[in-house]
């Protein structure tokens, strides 16, 4: 394979959002022209509704997913695009690429990627941690979300083919073949506590700390966005990537409106950039994509495994409370209570 084809960059996205997928890797292209884009679709195949894309879509049937009929009926649709990423990735060095990244759809990227090249020479795997700095009292996130969602974001993955990737994705996968749940309560956000485990389970880690990556609203107020001579930065450096998760509505139409949920007001170049993006989602075609239905939506299968979920999980932590030291010392004092009586 020749230099220019050494790199590919993906993502995964459903029908609904198609258009943030376009958007990406249209920033990917002017950003890092060497790299061969990819958008796996967690949906229904329909390239006559999705149109003729300058990427390669990849239907995640084709995805060699054990059970993959059933894998795509397991999970709601966000679940199923966390789901997929591991088999997206190993899907790049399947098919020959040395280095693969993945990106979330709904990330822009600003400036240059060949830093992140670079850094892939001598690292197997890298990851973006939510927080690079403790938050100052009262920010839009505190520590304990950060520990109840997971140190790193999973809306950015950097790999090189290694014995060291392939072992993390072949964990990955195991991981996510059944347990990409979004259940917060169990322990679960999808895909993305399981990175917490990585640096200390795969050599070849790099925890990339640059202020300019993976910006969102989690680490807004320690990472002030600002435009000096037209170039956008953060705290002095080139603004990389900037993940506009959670800060945009899921209405089908207009289809990109800010969320009313978001922490709210946003720095002016934040809300600048918002404005920019909701505009460019809608020239890519956000109405027309947004009305697109989820095909595995509400399915009996879906149904039953989401039953057999939520069966297994209570027994599993109904067994766990049930078997603790400190409720068999309950349990004891319990029955000495009673039967002193």
């Amino acid at each position: 394979m020749n230099a220019a084809r050494s790199i590919a960059v993906v993502t995964v996205a459903t029908r609904g959002h198609f258009h943030r997928a376009r958007c990406l890797l249209a920033s990917v292209r002017r950003h890092l022209p060497d790299a061969t884009c990819f958008a796996v679709l967690a949906d229904a195949d329909d390239d006559r509704r999705l149109g003729a894309q300058d990427f390669s879509v990849i239907p995640v049937a084709t995805l060699p997913i054990p059970d993959v009929a059933g894998f795509v009926q397991r999970y709601r649709a966000p679940e199923l695009c966390f789901a997929t990423k591991p088999w997206a990735l190993a899907e790049m060095f399947r098919r020959g690429f040395d280095r693969a990244i993945y990106f979330d759809a709904d990330i822009v990227v600003y400036s240059s990627l060949a830093p992140m090249q670079q850094m892939l020479d001598a690292a197997s795997i890298l990851l973006t941690p939510h927080l690079a700095e403790p938050p100052a009292e009262g920010a839009r996130a505190a520590e304990i979300d950060i520990v109840q969602a997971g140190a790193y974001n999973a809306g950015f993955l950097g790999l090189a083919r290694s014995a060291s990737a392939d072992a993390f994705l072949n964990w990955w996968q195991r991981k996510l073949l059944h347990n990409s749940r979004v259940d917060v309560d169990r322990g679960y956000v999808g895909d993305q506590r399981w990175l917490d485990l990585v640096p200390g389970m795969f050599d070849g880690v790099r925890v990339v700390r640059h202020p300019g990556w993976n910006v969102g609203r989690w680490n807004l107020d320690g990472r002030p966005v600002t435009t000096t001579n037209g170039e956008l930065r953060v705290a002095g450096e080139p603004l990389v990537f900037f993940h506009f998760s959670g800060l945009l509505s899921g209405a089908a139409s207009p289809g990109q409106q800010l969320n009313p949920e978001a922490l709210a007001p946003l720095p002016p170049a934040v809300q600048t950039l918002m404005d920019d993006y909701a505009a460019e989602l809608e020239r890519l075609g956000a109405r027309h994509y947004a009305a697109m239905p989820f095909a595995f939506a509400r399915s009996p299968a879906a149904f039953r495994a989401d039953v057999r979920y939520r069966l297994r999980s209570s027994a599993r932590h109904l067994l766990h409370g049930v078997t603790t030291t400190a409720f068999r010392r309950r349990a004891r004092l319990w029955f000495r209570n009673r039967a002193s009586r």
